[in-house]
């Protein structure tokens, strides 16, 4: 269904990120405040503890699972707009930069594998 949904936001020039419903304060994850009433949605990339566990308290934030959907030259025109160079993150670079775009809540068993500290947890999990 997210897909579904995110492709329909994609065909009217969005770029579309897929957010996942936090378990936990996480500071290794970037976040992402849901539009509400006439606020726009925002990324909040890797926030404290204290300030991660305000969003996930809040029921109003997703993690940010870092898998987007958009038309290659929507993707092509924001990298232009907001060049970025080695070590800076598209997340940071880019999506922190943009006014419009949507969320697509995903509804799946994600975990980011992104640190030896997550890989270890997922490895931990699966066995």
């Amino acid at each position: 269904m997210a897909l579904k949904a995110a492709s329909l936001e994609a065909q009217k020039n969005q770029i579309v990120t897929f957010g996942i419903k936090p378990t936990h304060p996480e500071t290794g994850y970037g976040y992402i405040r849901l539009g509400i009433n006439d606020e726009t949605a925002k990324f909040f990339e890797k926030p404290d503890l204290e300030a991660a566990a305000r969003y996930v308290a809040s029921g109003n934030y997703l993690w940010n699972s870092g898998m987007f959907l958009a038309k290659a030259k929507i993707f092509q025109e924001e990298i232009a707009a907001h060049p970025f160079t080695a070590g800076t993150s598209f997340d940071k670079a880019v999506m922190e930069k943009l006014k419009n775009f949507s969320v697509a809540p995903l509804a799946a068993d994600w975990h980011d594998i992104g640190t030896q500290e997550s890989l270890q947890r997922v490895r931990g999990i699966s066995r």
